[in-house]
């Protein structure tokens, strides 16, 4: 699920998505772009101003749990939460691909 969102994002097959590129997408998530500044420093926290996947997958957690109520966190990054929402953008989790997310966030 995060996978292919990375991949539509990453249509070059870089490997990485750039803040203009996430920007566009985090920015339908309606969170505040405070609070997205700091989902990307906890995703980025080597301040490269891009995202591997991994980050990616943090980032979109962070963002799931901040529109459950809660503030992002790095610890919280490292556990699956609430999917993310947003505008004019559905993400959608089979059954059998429940698993595959939990990896893809975990291997860098």
């Amino acid at each position: 699920m995060y996978a292919d969102l990375f991949k539509r994002l990453d249509p070059g097959n870089t490997g990485i998505i750039t803040g203009e590129k996430a920007r566009s997408t985090f920015e339908k998530s309606g969170l505040p772009p405070t609070i997205l500044g700091e989902i990307w420093q906890i995703s980025d926290p080597k301040n490269l101003g891009f995202l591997t996947q991994f980050g990616f997958c943090h980032a979109m957690r962070l963002i799931g749990y901040t529109q459950a109520g809660q503030h992002p966190t790095a610890t919280l990054a490292d556990y699956p939460g609430p999917l993310p929402k947003f505008a004019d953008l559905e993400l959608s989790t089979p059954r059998s691909e429940e698993r595959r997310v939990g990896k893809e966030c975990r291997s860098r």
